[in-house]
């Protein structure tokens, strides 16, 4: 383990290891091939047998195919693969069936939807933002 504990930032000019070692969460983003899959995700995944939690956004289920063995034999990790993503290729990645909204409590008796409108109210936000990378902005996803 090159990263001592952190999250791999990548190397300083002498090519020894840079990482991150605090504790607030990490947001990973870059151009197409700027090493972020495989040069820190993975990388990550692959290194920390804690129980860390990690939340990845894998469109095109690469991570999922680098990591999910590892994963799933050091945490309880959930695949949530609703296009069946490579499944016919990595059998191991079918998706769990897991709703992760499915964990909000809602009080029906008293129709008190407080938590939900709040992640409703949260995911509305997130999709309003918008990130300044050069001279144009993007929607932050």
């Amino acid at each position: 383990m090159i990263w001592n504990g952190g999250v791999p930032l990548g190397f300083d000019a002498n090519g020894a290891p840079l990482a991150y070692h605090g504790d607030t969460p990490t947001l990973i983003f870059g151009p197409p091939g700027s090493f972020k899959t495989v040069g820190v995700i993975a990388t990550q995944l692959l290194d920390d047998e804690s129980k860390r939690s990690y939340v990845v956004i894998d469109p095109k289920g690469e991570v999922c195919a680098i990591t999910s063995k590892f994963r799933r034999r050091v945490s309880d990790a959930k695949i949530i693969n609703p296009y069946q993503l490579l499944v016919a290729e990595r059998p191991d990645m079918k998706s769990d069936g897991w709703n992760p909204l499915g964990d909000l409590v809602v009080f029906p008796y008293t129709r008190d939807f407080r938590v939900t409108d709040t992640v409703c109210q949260t995911i509305e936000s997130a999709s309003r933002a918008r990130v300044g990378i050069g001279s144009k902005n993007h929607l932050a996803w």
